[in-house]
């Protein structure tokens, strides 16, 4: 958590920042919730005010899964607490996330992500190990976002 908190953002930042200003590919630090969350809670007023910044800028954006998971071992219950952090990022920031990012495990079973995610309007097709079939199942339509609630892009 240390080096996210002490080199990957900071490098992150400073990259997203660089790029956007030359005006040519934008660079976006796409993380997990939870450790966004647990960055702010722990940054100093200045680390804090430079990731608003970054965030409010479009550098830095998250998805709804706190972190990688293994899905068999959560209940319902412990998955929409979890999903609860990209929520309480929107409310700070004024956004709407959508998409959820997965990788690094072996896959995910249907009935227990499949009616949470479509409760929370998360996008399922954006776990990277469902396929297109499983994920339009699902409700998904194989797109992230997390964009300003008042619809424009970020």
């Amino acid at each position: 958590m240390r080096k996210y908190f002490d080199q990957y953002y900071p490098q992150a930042l400073q990259v997203a920042a660089a790029m956007r200003q030359l005006g040519e590919d934008r660079y976006v630090w796409t993380t997990g919730s939870w450790l966004l969350y647990e960055y702010l809670e722990q940054a100093t007023h200045e680390q804090h005010k430079r990731m608003d910044q970054a965030v409010a800028d479009g550098d830095v954006a998250w998805h709804a899964l706190p972190f990688t998971w293994e899905t068999e071992m959560l209940d319902r219950s412990m998955i929409t607490g979890a999903l609860g952090l990209s929520q309480s990022l929107d409310r700070r920031y004024g956004r709407t996330t959508t998409g959820a990012k997965m990788t690094d495990v072996p896959g995910h079973s249907r009935g227990l992500i499949g009616p949470v995610l479509r409760q929370m309007q998360i996008d399922a097709g954006c776990c990277s190990l469902l396929s297109k079939e499983t994920a339009t199942s699902l409700g998904g339509n194989v797109r992230a976002t997390n964009k300003p609630q008042n619809g424009s892009a970020s």
